[in-house]
């Protein structure tokens, strides 16, 4: 038997590998022998060898090839010397993750179609993405709310081992830190998003040195950044120094305000640092200038270009 598994979605791909081993296994516990090789890097003879030798004891020989058309001459020249898929004892597993137009005019491809079980895992949709991070969050039990979901799947885009990786790192912090809500701050210190500079970077630099936050801004919307959502974390961070200034005003000590705002120690300290340049007033001035840019921006009155200058200005 040939078993032929491709396509752009690898994640599903790979489990779906491991569900068949997994499968045949516990089918053949007893005869099960498995065979690994990656077509791009290991002897094409011992592949050869794996697919062609007969043993003196009865076993179901699993044969798994990552990668066949690294080398698809080779292949087809096997598979053409020999009914593999008429052999009962023996399952030829290939498979192929990536760009399918790559290889599908390649005659390997068309001898497959015809001597295969064919199975192709297409690019997951947006949809797919959302399911994926909705059911892991309610199986890890992960306090993070639907919006910010939503803009770390838009972040990741069609990649379910990127999406995987980005929701066990928010899970362990998370459970580090004992969160009882993952904020819209948190994602944009754990999250590598594709714009350069870290959202958190920018708008720590409009709060303590203005010239490099000038050129942060513009790189960040030259790049396409999300103007809307520079201003919620700018509006986020606002709140929090709002907080620290009011309770430093009212003479509470450092370590008082650290276990009232119950901040991460790194953050306060930025925060209790950034304050100091600031009175309360002043820090209310700007937020509702926040408030005020977030609405001509949506209406349509103001361009998301002046941020920086009509906030800090």
């Amino acid at each position: 038997m040939i078993i032929f598994l491709y396509g752009q979605n690898s994640y599903n791909l790979i489990q779906y590998v491991n569900q068949l081993i997994d499968r045949y296994q516990k089918k053949y516990p007893d005869s099960f022998n498995m065979h690994k090789f990656d077509l791009e890097t290991d002897n094409q003879d011992e592949i050869r060898n794996a697919i062609k030798e007969n043993s003196f004891f009865k076993q179901v020989k699993f044969v798994v090839v990552k990668n066949p058309f690294a080398k698809s001459d080779f292949l087809e020249k096997i598979l053409k010397e020999n009914d593999l898929e008429k052999q009962k004892d023996l399952v030829l597993l290939l498979y192929q993750t990536g760009e399918q137009e790559k290889f599908k005019t390649l005659k390997l491809f068309a001898l497959l179609t015809k001597t295969a079980q064919i199975k192709e895992f297409k690019a997951p949709t947006i949809q797919a993405m959302n399911k994926f991070a909705s059911s892991y969050i309610i199986e890890n039990k992960l306090p993070i709310k639907k919006e910010i979901l939503v803009k770390l799947v838009k972040e990741t885009g069609p990649d379910f081992w990127r999406l995987k990786n980005e929701l066990d790192k928010i899970a362990s912090f998370a459970k580090e830190e004992n969160k009882r809500d993952v904020s819209e701050e948190d994602l944009a210190r754990l999250v590598n998003f594709k714009i350069n500079h870290n959202i958190f970077n920018i708008v720590d630099a409009a709060f303590s040195n203005q010239g490099k936050a000038l050129t942060l801004f513009d790189d960040y919307l030259t790049q396409g950044g999300d103007a809307l959502y520079l201003l919620s974390m700018i509006a986020f961070q606002l709140k929090n120094m709002l907080i620290v200034r009011e309770l430093i005003d009212k003479k509470c000590q450092y370590a008082q305000i650290l276990k009232k705002t119950k901040m991460h120690p790194f953050f306060f300290k930025k925060n209790y640092e950034a304050v100091q340049k600031y009175t309360l007033n002043d820090l209310k001035n700007i937020f509702q200038k926040v408030v005020d840019f977030e609405i001509g921006l949506k209406t349509g009155q103001v361009e998301s270009e002046n941020i920086f200058f009509k906030i800090f200005i």
